[in-house]
């Protein structure tokens, strides 16, 4: 919770010095992987934040069936993942899960001796990520995942890739909007390094933490009632929370 209202300060002091944002509507097939994203606007490619040059956030018309969302957060130059999606008239948002840590290859480290290709998450409880869901109203949470650790292989270390399902919720025709933020997080890795005559262990950052975003949508006849687009308003302050932490992020 701290670490969202440290966003929403950051957002609300964002939104006083910056007045102009759009959405950009990216084709979308129901599959989507950042690492196909090319570089724009001098921001760098294989992240979402990217998508528009430097004033635009991404936004994905959801299909029915299954919608995945597939990235990597890599801090200090990736600390969090921010897109819009869109809930058709005919379409029903049930439900959301993601897998975390995807690339961790689910090995227990054994001080002193280290695995090749040994990789570990290397935030925990508070400091791991959270995944947050808003909608344009008053109480704009919808769901909000905290604490996005890799599984324990072991009793000690986090190595392995997690699963977690979002609290049941049911949306209608709508725009959304995911936020996965995860300042400091790395996929870390051990080497030897001399410490006061002896070889100790020293912790390093190898490469990013794989995630896959899920979104499940069903078609129904007809929408129950009509459903007024969000105001745009409402769509540009999702907008500007990408690019506040698109800015700070550099």
């Amino acid at each position: 919770m701290k670490k969202f209202i440290n966003l929403t300060l950051t957002i609300i002091l964002f939104l006083s010095t910056h007045a102009n944002a759009g959405l950009v509507s990216v084709a979308y097939s129901g599959f989507f992987d950042e690492s196909s994203i090319s570089s724009q606007d001098g921001l760098p490619a294989g992240d979402y934040d990217t998508i528009g040059g430097l004033n635009d956030v991404a936004l994905f018309e959801l299909v029915a069936g299954t919608n995945e969302f597939v990235g990597s957060i890599f801090s200090p130059n990736d600390p969090a993942d921010v897109f819009l999606i869109e809930v058709g008239a005919n379409l029903r948002l049930i439900g959301a899960t993601i897998s975390w840590g995807t690339n961790l290859p689910g090995l227990e480290l054994n001080f002193p001796s280290v695995p090749p290709g040994f990789l570990q998450q290397n935030t925990f409880f508070d400091a791991a990520p959270d995944w947050f869901f808003e909608e344009s109203s008053i109480t704009p949470e919808i769901f909000t995942i905290e604490n996005l650790e890799a599984g324990k292989v072991g009793s000690t270390f986090d190595v392995a890739p997690s699963f977690y399902t979002a609290s049941e919720f049911s949306r209608g025709q709508g725009i959304y909007s995911s936020l996965l933020s995860a300042s400091g997080t790395c996929a870390q890795s051990y080497r030897q390094v001399p410490v006061g005559g002896q070889i100790g262990l020293e912790s390093f950052c190898v490469e990013g933490i794989d995630y896959k975003m899920t979104f499940n949508v069903v078609q129904i006849d007809s929408p129950p009632s009509p459903v007024p687009e969000p105001s745009t308003l409402a769509i540009f302050a999702l907008s500007i929370m990408g690019l506040a932490l698109r800015r700070f992020k550099k």
